[in-house]
This record gives C-alpha cells, structure tokens and sequence, in this order.
C-alpha cells in the first residue's frame, strides 16, 4: 500500500473536470436515437460492446485518480469506492437510456460496464500493489475470460433473433423465381389473370386517379436498419394508418418512439415481435390502438382495394417482398413484407412503402402487387403460398 501526503483539496474543481467531463460523453453517446459503426451484423455488435467496456473502464480510472487525489492516498478501498461510484453511474445510464426514443435500459450492458470498470481497476492495481501481483494477475484473467463469455452468450441471443433474417441471404433469386413457377403457384404471365381496368361496383365511381395524404415514414425512421428495424414494416404499416385516421404529422421521433412501444406490447403479450400476419396485424389495431373501422378481405382483388380506397380508407397489405421488384430494397429484398395502399392511378397503386426511405407515393404495378399479395403462412420460404387477404380500413367507426 502506497500512501500519499493528506490533501483537502476534495472539492477541488480541477479533480471533479476530467470525471464530468467524460460523464458528459457517455451521456451524450447515450442520447443519439440511432448509433451505429456502419459495419453490421455480428461485428456491428462487438464493437459496440466493447465500446461499453473502455468507455466505462476509463470512468473508473478518472474516478480513481479523483479519490486517490482528494484522500491522498491508493487503498484497496479507494478502487472499490471508484467501481461501485462507475457501476451506480452505469446504472443511471441505461435509465437515462429508456426515455430516448430508439434505445432501451438494458441490464446486460450494466454488466459489461461493470466488467470493463474492474478490468481497469485491476490494471492499475497490478502497478501498485506488488506483494499481490499473483493475485491479481489471476484475477484480471478471469475477468478477461468473464467478459468473453458474457459477450459470446450475449452476440448468440443477438444472432438468433437475427437468424430469420440471415435465412434470406441464403435462398438466391433464381429459386425464388422457380418457387413463383411451380405448379401450384401463380405463373408469370398471368397472375391473376388481373382485370386492370378501373371498372369495380355499379353504384360507386372510380376515379381516373385518388391519392389519401396518409403520412410516411419509413420502418427505420433513424436508418438504424438492426434485427428490429428490419422486421417492422407490419408495426409502421399499422402506425402509418392510425395516424391518417388521428390526423396527425408522423415525425422521425414519433415513429421511432410507436415502433418501440409496440415491439414492448407484443413481447408482452405473445412472446415476439416478427412476422405478424394479418390477424395478428388486426388484433394489435384492435387491442393495442382501440382501431375499429377495419376488417379482414379474404381472396382480395384490385377491384376491392379500388373500390375500399374510393370510399378513403387505406388497404394494409401482406406480400412476397422479393415479387415486387423494389430496385431500393437492400440485397435481394425481404421475403415477407407489408406495406400501405394509398391510391392508384390509370396503370398502378401507389403506396407507402416502409422498407424504404423512398417508400412515400411508392408506385407498383397493378399486376406486380396483385401477384405479390401473400399473407404469412408460418415460414417466410413458403411465402408466395399464402392466402391472398389484406387488412380494410374505412372511415366509419
């Protein structure tokens, strides 16, 4: 044990800087909606995770030094003061972190603060504590070995709700063309064999052209395209809607803020939060928003989406993502995909399209969509044999 000359220069200003200074970039970090290195998947992931590890680890060290300075002295327990002082501030990060749109509390990543904090500590002791070298060295080994394992059980968990996801880049175009072909599918050159006239119901005229001002945003208002993002066009679909029929402006935040409230409800209440299909879809309008004015069409054709958009109500749809053809979809595009029929004109329909930032007024041909429209069957490699329904929206309540 070193002991220095007693100061009282506790509240000293200089001590205090460096410590509220580097509080001050973790608590800037941690109130970004969307922070990402650019590099995705699992080394997206350790990256982020090992930021958590120095940037913690460097606090306790600066909160060493401002109690080593302040009681004059380097104990044992001075670098457990610095690391329950690191831990507690950790704590109060991931707080913090619950009231910024697009992140979450998360106790996990108070373990891995908690981690590097004592790595760090043990680093420094191993310095000054000479007559405890061996005892330290062993534990900063098992420290060391601590964080790899939490981090590997953490990046397995990561990576199997990713694992849906990661299926797609497996399946290549030509299959999907192929599955398209089969015998029991519906065959390139007559899908549907769709009427794409604008001729529907005798009582109802159809415009030329309609367009409903229903607002946009894309399922990654922050372009934080992560295991969430990338499966919430069902929620955003929803979202869009309800928010057309509530008259109000959908911002990036908004967006954001409604996706993370309905993944948290659907957790809750049936254990995940991807591949809705259309029941589900409509249980979640009902049950979560209290939405009424809609109903399931079984064996939807375009002459009922023309016909239910005349009359202002929007049409969620369910489809074979790859079937559309979206030249800005990433990769191949998604298997299974939803989206939000606005209007139409004299050749298509147009769409609010959320797995894309250029999804607003998106336009698809009537024929493209039509053959497109497959609800979820259970596995997104079977998509193309799903029913044909969609969700209906009308003004009445």
């Amino acid at each position: 044990m070193k002991k220095r000359k007693k100061t009282k220069k506790w509240f000293c200003f200089k001590h205090w800087l460096p410590v509220i200074v580097w509080m001050g970039v973790i608590f800037y970090f941690s109130s970004e909606s969307s922070l990402s290195v650019g590099v995705g998947g699992a080394d997206e992931y350790l990256i982020r995770k090992f930021a958590h590890i120095t940037e913690f680890g460097i606090l306790a060290v600066l909160m060493l030094i401002l109690l080593s300075r302040g009681c004059g002295i380097l104990h044992v327990k001075i670098f457990l003061s610095a690391f329950v002082l690191t831990i507690f501030y950790a704590l109060s990060d991931e707080f913090h972190q619950t009231f910024i749109v697009g992140r979450n509390g998360n106790i996990e990543d108070v373990l891995v603060d908690s981690l590097g904090a004592l790595l760090f500590l043990q680093l420094i002791a191993f310095s000054f504590f000479t007559k405890r070298r061996k005892y330290l060295l062993i534990s900063i080994l098992l420290n060391l070995l601590a964080i790899f394992f939490l981090l590997t059980n953490m990046m397995e968990i990561a990576l199997r709700e990713l694992d849906q996801q990661n299926q797609i880049n497996d399946i290549p175009k030509i299959q999907l063309i192929e599955e398209i072909k089969g015998d029991d599918d519906i065959k390139e050159g007559d899908e549907e064999e769709c009427d794409c006239s604008l001729k529907v119901d005798e009582n109802i005229t159809i415009p030329t052209k309609l367009l409903l001002e229903v607002p946009f945003s894309s399922q990654a208002p922050f372009a934080n395209w992560d295991n969430l993002h990338e499966e919430a066009c069902e929620e955003m679909s929803l979202i869009m809607v309800k928010f057309y029929f509530d008259k109000k402006k959908l911002s990036p935040k908004i967006a954001e803020n409604e996706i993370q409230k309905l993944k948290d409800y659907q957790l809750l209440k049936n254990g995940h939060y991807m591949d809705s299909d259309m029941n589900e879809l409509s249980k979640i309008a009902d049950e979560y928003y209290k939405m009424k004015n809609f109903r399931i069409i079984e064996n939807v054709t375009k002459d009922k989406i023309l016909e239910n958009l005349t009359k202002g109500g929007p049409v969620i749809v369910p489809t074979a993502g790859r079937v559309l053809g979206n030249p800005n979809f990433s990769g191949l595009g998604p298997l299974y995909h939803n989206l939000v029929i606005v209007g139409f004109d004299e050749s298509g329909f147009i769409t609010n399209d959320p797995g894309t930032r250029n999804g607003k007024y998106y336009h698809y041909d009537f024929k493209i969509l039509m053959n497109a429209i497959h609800d979820f069957p259970g596995n997104k490699k079977g998509i193309i044999k799903g029913e044909k329904r969609a969700i209906f929206f009308t003004k009445d309540t």
